[in-house]
């Protein structure tokens, strides 16, 4: 993560800002023009063959990459290229190391308890590894919640922790098949 970190902050000097997409951040690697020492395994999951990975499914939205952007701060603003004092912007996260195991509640619809680990590469250049139980889950409407780091610029207040989140779908899916 530390090089990713100097790699996006060559990206930013030379570009005057932060990369646009997810596929941004990914295609540092193959552009040589920023000076970007970051070989491929830096930003592909070099483990999704091992045992480990494929008995204990990761909870990714893409599996062979162990890196994700989020280009806009979790109220919906846009990051800027840098941010204010006491700001604090998640620049890049894995959420490789999250799990997620059934849990039986009884009925139709089991909930998920989290475990494991995300990391997050914030716009101070600090690197925290965050337990997943730790991480905040916000409603984007129906039955969609994006996930955050808790200390990001940003998280509304209602955020609750990510199992809480899990248990509340649960429950949801529960009373909408009792009717």
């Amino acid at each position: 993560m530390k090089r990713i970190y100097k790699a996006l902050v060559k990206y930013r000097e030379a570009t005057g800002h932060l990369p646009a997409r997810q596929q941004e951040l990914r295609n540092l690697v193959k552009n040589p023009a920023y000076g970007i020492e970051l070989s491929e395994k830096d930003v592909v999951c070099n483990d999704a063959k091992t045992p480990a990975y494929t008995e204990s499914k990761p909870v990714t939205t893409d599996p062979r990459y162990t890196l994700n952007w989020n280009t806009k701060r979790p109220d919906g603003s846009k990051k800027p290229v840098l941010p204010a004092k006491g700001e604090r912007d998640l620049w890049a996260f894995s959420t490789h190391y999250k799990r997620g195991r059934s849990v039986d509640l009884g009925g139709k619809y089991p909930s998920v308890q989290y475990y494991g680990f995300a990391i997050g590469l914030f716009s101070d250049g600090n690197v925290v590894v965050l337990p997943a139980e730790d991480l905040v889950a916000v409603r984007r409407g129906g039955s969609s919640w994006n996930t955050y780091f808790p200390m990001e610029t940003g998280v509304p207040k209602s955020a609750i922790p990510l199992n809480q989140m899990a248990k509340q779908a649960s429950d949801q899916h529960r009373a909408a098949s009792a009717k």
